[in-house]
């Protein structure tokens, strides 16, 4: 299994992870991306808004891509 690791401070709202993964990534209504289901797993204050969440390996593709979509870099995949 693997893990998302989602920063939602760094994130610009560009939208691109959404679009691109739908299942895990989602618009808010302050126009920046929520992973869908996502833990938070660190709040060291307002600068540190990281959310995990373990997929399947199958769904890596997938995100990876998402990753690469996204210009703020706050999408990473642990394992």
């Amino acid at each position: 299994m693997a893990k998302i690791q989602y920063n939602r401070q760094k994130c610009i709202g560009c939208g691109g992870c959404s679009m691109i993964d739908n299942d895990h990534f989602v618009v808010a209504d302050d126009g920046k991306a929520d992973l869908v289901s996502g833990i938070k797993v660190l709040k060291g204050g307002s600068k540190n808004e990281i959310f995990e969440l373990e997929i399947q390996d199958e769904e890596k593709a997938l995100v990876d891509v998402a990753i690469d979509a996204c210009p703020a870099e706050c999408i990473k995949i642990l394992g």
